[in-house]
């Protein structure tokens, strides 16, 4: 048993009493912290990836043209990007550049179609998934050697779980076609989204653009198909319609104003005349007909020729005063220009005067730059006669006596303004009238300088314009004579005169309703209906009025269209902005959501009274609702 001294005890328990009493307090505190750690090894990497989609979207990364075949290698990813596993479904389109064009014959001897899968899959054909989303297509094709020019395009996809791919030009030899996408779509602009024969059939190219030519060719080739008596096609083209054929014979007649000779329109790099072309216009017989005497190429020159004599005699206008108080349209041509010769005794007969006359003076708003009204012309024909002098032979007055217009409005924006148009009677012994024009002021006018003359492409008035048709007897057609008025240079300004929202003809109201009316609306339907019992093809069944791109070229802006009511011959007045819009959206609901809106189409008919619609609210460029969301209004850069 062990004792303790109670002494020692004691002094044990002070000594540790008096060494806690001494402490710092630092003790226990954490260390300094440590070196960072090396970083660990990266992960790898991951695109998501799926074997479905409802959008395609094909890359294109190579191709091997060889002796017998065609190896293709692509990549594919839907919408959002991921890339698609699974691809059984794929069909290359080859056209062969020949010493007679693209052609692709249907038995395969030149050119040829290779699939996988399908109902109509080619033997040896393979397609490998070389990786994800990546694919390996061997084509064979007994035509094609290594030194094959080739037409090629390719589609994949379109089975039950993988949506088909838009068809890509993924190989194209130089100088197949002289005509271009953009010589097309400024007609029809965006073709696909039509409903015109073969729309879907529409090619891109490897970086995502609209190769609209060259997708046509893979069928409708150089040279034209055609078939046997059981319907089988026997080539040596693939398609009966050739390329040329399509361009040449259905754009003869299927517009006011159109001239199938102004080869400027579709071509854009120099054309190589052959045999071919000619006879989709006159037929094998002339075609054929050997003579070195004759320049066949002067038969195509009267564009050329017409648009010298506008530039050779150009005029311009302004308001001049008399010191009898008159008011006048002084027209000046060109020192050379005889305008007192051309001009005759007035009658524009081609023998005793050479030059048709249409001249108006306006009531003019220098805020809005536009007319208000024609001041000496109503509905009925001339108030006020005019004279018409010349104090040099190159300067033309086109005088109205005092007092000054009675039926020019006052107000602080008002002004007198001219305008003159000029019509040189047959100059080119074809038949045809050139067009002159010339504004005294800056007129609003929200088309572009080729608008018109895209599809007018004749540089001539726009002659017979159809009016209207009852459905009976073709005979009962109404149209107007416009070989001295309609000349559509510079989008149109020509006809903004007559056709401005005070002057207007029809129930349209003004010019843009009337030009969307006439392209898009009822009164193209009308047409369209008359077109077709003669025979015809209607002339605007291609043209998508969404695409409204195709005339206003600079863009739309709804804020800025000038605020007052568009007259109309049927006596009432309709507010402007809806004014356009109903030619196209014509039915009860849109009316509806305009005259919601502050649109009237049953208004006071003066066009000096201001409207107040709020469609520029909601529907402005950029908006949610915005009018590019549902039309094309800016071109792609």
């Amino acid at each position: 048993m062990k004792r303790f001294n109670k002494s020692l005890l004691a002094l044990a328990l002070s000594s540790a009493v008096l060494i806690t009493g001494c402490s710092d307090g630092d003790d226990g505190e954490d260390g300094a912290p440590g070196a960072p750690g090396t970083p660990g090894t990266p992960g790898e990497s991951y695109t998501p990836v799926t074997e479905t989609s409802e959008v395609t979207n094909l890359k294109f990364i190579s191709n091997l043209i060889e002796d017998g075949s065609i190896t293709i290698e692509f990549e594919l990813t839907d919408d959002e990007d991921a890339l698609i596993n699974g691809l059984e479904t794929a069909s290359v389109y080859v056209a062969e550049k020949t010493e007679d064009g693209v052609q692709r014959h249907p038995d395969g001897s030149v050119g040829g179609v290779v699939s996988v899968g399908g109902d109509e899959a080619t033997e040896g054909a393979t397609l490998t998934m070389t990786d994800d989303g990546n694919y390996l297509l061997v084509a064979p094709l007994a035509s094609v050697t290594a030194d094959t020019e080739a037409l090629i395009r390719l589609q994949v996809g379109g089975g039950d779980n993988i949506a088909a791919s838009q068809y890509i030009i993924i190989n194209k030899p130089d100088d197949i076609h002289t005509t271009a996408t953009e010589n097309c779509f400024a007609c029809h602009v965006d073709y696909a989204t039509t409903d015109a024969r073969h729309a879907k059939y529409v090619a891109y190219d490897i970086d995502g653009e609209v190769d609209f030519v060259a997708g046509c060719m893979v069928c409708h080739n150089s040279v034209a198909g055609v078939k046997d008596e059981d319907n089988n096609k026997v080539g040596p083209g693939y398609a009966s319609n050739s390329m040329q054929m399509l361009g040449h014979l259905n754009h003869q007649k299927f517009t006011s104003a159109f001239d199938v000779t102004n080869c400027s329109s579709c071509h854009t790099t120099p054309i190589n005349n052959t045999d071919r072309g000619c006879v989709d216009c006159h037929g094998s017989d002339l075609a054929m007909v050997q003579s070195s005497d004759i320049d066949w190429r002067l038969a195509h020159s009267k564009i050329e020729d017409r648009l010298a004599l506008m530039e050779q005699n150009a005029i311009t206008a302004e308001i001049t005063y008399t010191s009898a108080g008159e008011t006048c349209n002084t027209v000046t041509a060109a020192e050379t220009i005889d305008l007192e010769a051309l001009y005759g005794d007035g009658s524009s007969d081609g023998v005793n005067g050479f030059l048709n006359l249409s001249t108006y003076l306006h009531t003019y708003d220098n805020v809005e730059m536009q007319f208000v009204n024609r001041a000496l012309v109503d509905y009925k024909g001339s108030t006020y006669p005019k004279t018409v002098t010349f104090p040099s032979s190159n300067v033309m007055d086109i005088c109205w006596p005092a007092p000054e217009p009675q039926a020019l409005l006052s107000g602080d924006n008002y002004e007198v303004a001219g305008s003159v148009r000029l019509y040189l009677e047959d100059p080119l012994s074809d038949g045809k009238n050139v067009p002159l024009q010339a504004n005294t002021h800056e007129v609003r006018n929200v088309m572009s300088d080729t608008s018109c003359t895209t599809c007018h492409n004749s540089h001539t008035p726009i002659e017979g314009i159809f009016q209207s048709w009852d459905g009976s007897d073709v005979d009962s057609v109404a149209s107007k004579d416009h070989a001295h008025y309609g000349g559509v240079e510079e989008g149109g300004l020509g006809c903004i005169a007559c056709h401005n929202s005070s002057m207007t003809r029809g129930v349209s109201a003004g010019f843009g309703p009337m030009i969307h009316d006439f392209h898009f609306g009822d009164k193209a339907a009308e047409r369209a209906a008359y077109e077709t019992a003669i025979g015809e093809s209607p002339s605007a069944e291609k043209l998508n009025g969404a695409n409204c791109v195709a005339c206003h070229q600079d863009g739309i802006d709804l804020a800025a269209v000038p605020a007052f009511t568009m007259k109309t011959k049927a006596g009432v007045g309709k507010s402007p902005v809806s004014a356009n819009c109903q030619a196209c959206h014509s039915d009860g609901a849109a009316v509806s959501h305009m005259q919601s809106m502050g649109g009237f189409f049953d208004g006071e008919n003066d066009n000096t009274i201001e409207a107040a619609e709020s469609c520029a609210v909601c529907h402005s460029v950029g908006d949610d609702q915005g009018i590019d969301k549902y039309h094309l209004v800016e071109a792609a850069e």
